[in-house]
């Protein structure tokens, strides 16, 4: 308690008698500020990220970062004056859990959360390397297949390989042709003729790290001998107005001239669609056809087409019919 009084002075410096005695107790502010709000945590593998709503409408001065580990007590970690904190302190896999609590002007600290309430858990993740590119990749044409050897990765924790083709230069552009391989070597079976194919591998690790791209290497894949001529690839088609349907194609590889002219099926059903008695066209010497029906909206049509030698051999047709919906 604490005791006042009060006197006048005048202009000369005279001061007057005191006033009467007041008595004062300090009242000191005790109340603890609200506990942070949305406590939030993300592992990384540079540490445990921790974020959370900043106080608002009371006296909270800055926030005390608590870590635990399993039925440990909690200790204080970081003073904060914003709303995150990283934990880089956290060895590599050891799982803590976190609760952030408020300070105000006055000293006063926030409680300390009840079991299983404004706790979050995280660890320092483990950081994986990346494989080592495979090296060394061949490309060796035998008997209408390739056959690729690379040099494996010396990555310790590596899950295999992928093979890759492509027939431009960008090994970003390729598509990947194998299972995930376990040895060095893969047979590109089934290679189309006619064109210069290239390859190229990548490691994966046990962790899904992806290596680069190994060294780019090709191979010229001469066109097989023909009995029949190869087979349409379709590259377009539309539906107008009436309805009708157009279709475009260009001859299939290594054709080398062997086709005269081309089939279009077309059937109400996905399944037996190369038959006789769904032919709707023959003859065609140009690589486009137009159905013009008739058609009924809002249905399905499964087409077909296929090319035909001279001697009226006919390819074999696509391995699925495109299928077209017809709008209402």
């Amino acid at each position: 308690m604490r005791h006042y009084q009060v006197r006048t002075v005048t202009p000369l410096g005279t001061e007057s008698d005191p006033s009467a005695t007041v008595s004062a107790t300090r009242v000191r502010d005790t109340t603890a500020p609200s506990v942070p709000r949305d406590l939030r945590a993300y592992s990384d593998t540079d540490g445990v990220h921790l974020s959370w709503t900043p106080n608002t409408g009371d006296d909270t001065n800055h926030y005390v970062v608590m870590r635990k580990q399993s039925l440990a007590g909690w200790e204080q970690i970081a003073g904060v004056w914003g709303d995150g904190y990283v934990d880089t302190s956290t060895p590599e896999g050891v799982q803590y859990g976190y609760t952030v609590l408020a300070v105000d002007e006055a000293g006063n600290v926030s409680r300390l959360p009840e079991p299983g309430y404004n706790t979050v858990y995280g660890k320092r993740l483990p950081v994986h390397p990346v494989p080592d590119a495979p090296a060394s990749l061949t490309a060796t044409m035998d008997d209408g297949k390739v056959r690729l050897e690379w040099t494996a990765s010396t990555a310790t924790d590596l899950s295999g390989y992928y093979v890759y083709r492509t027939t431009g230069t960008d090994p970003a552009q390729a598509y990947d042709i194998s299972p995930l391989l376990t040895g060095t070597t893969f047979t590109d079976a089934n290679p189309p003729g006619g064109r210069t194919w290239r390859y190229v591998v990548r490691a994966v690790s046990t962790q899904g790290k992806w290596s680069d791209y190994s060294p780019m290497a090709e191979a010229f894949v001469p066109c097989p001998v023909l009995t029949a001529p190869p087979t349409p690839r379709i590259t377009g088609t539309a539906v107008d107005a009436g309805p009708a349907v157009r279709i475009a194609w260009e001859p299939g590889t290594c054709d080398q001239g062997m086709t005269v002219s081309y089939n279009v099926y077309r059937s109400m059903s996905h399944s037996g669609v190369f038959a006789p008695a769904n032919r709707i066209a023959s003859g065609l010497t140009e690589p486009m056809y137009t159905d013009l029906g008739p058609l009924t909206p809002l249905r399905y049509y499964f087409y077909l087409v296929t090319a035909v030698a001279a001697d009226g051999t006919e390819s074999a047709p696509q391995t699925s019919p495109l299928t077209m919906p017809i709008p209402g």
